[in-house]
Formats: structure tokens, C-alpha cells, sequence
């Protein structure tokens, strides 16, 4: 029978894509909500959480593609 244990660096590989993929759907979200408010107010609220959010989905990514390029090298 398999071992199916997870090993640190493959749990850290899927929060890392988890945390991307939220990241990715609330502002994707937010921007759905602001095209059907259609207000300045809402498409101001838009801008600022990208801008809040922009670092913080380049470091989950840089992090996504540093844990995977780690994975990799490790399995081969």
C-alpha cells in the first residue's frame, strides 16, 4: 500500500495555490460587484483593493513558483 503522508513542503505548495486562487476570486468578485453597482464610489473601493492586493499576489505567486520549482527538483 501507498504511503500517502503529505511531506511540509507539498502542504505548503497547496496553501500557497489556495491563497492565490482566494486572492484571485475575492477580487475578482469585488470587480464583478463594482461593474453592477456602477458608481464611482464602488469602482474607487476596486481601485484601492487592487492596490492593497497587488503586492500580496506577486509574493503568493513568487511563493507558488519557488515551493514548486522546490517540489520538482526534489522528486527528480
Amino acid at each position: 500500500m501507498r504511503d500517502v503522508s503529505v511531506q511540509p513542503v507539498e502542504a505548503l505548495v497547496a496553501i500557497s495555490v489556495g491563497g492565490l486562487c482566494l486572492l484571485v476570486a475575492a477580487v475578482g468578485g469585488l470587480a464583478l460587484w463594482a461593474e453592477y453597482v456602477d458608481t464611482w464610489r464602488s469602482f474607487f473601493v476596486l481601485e484601492q483593493t487592487l492596490a492593497m492586493a497587488a503586492p500580496a499576489t506577486t509574493v503568493v505567486a513568487a511563493l507558488v513558483v519557488v515551493v514548486g520549482a522546490v517540489v520538482v527538483l526534489r522528486s527528480g
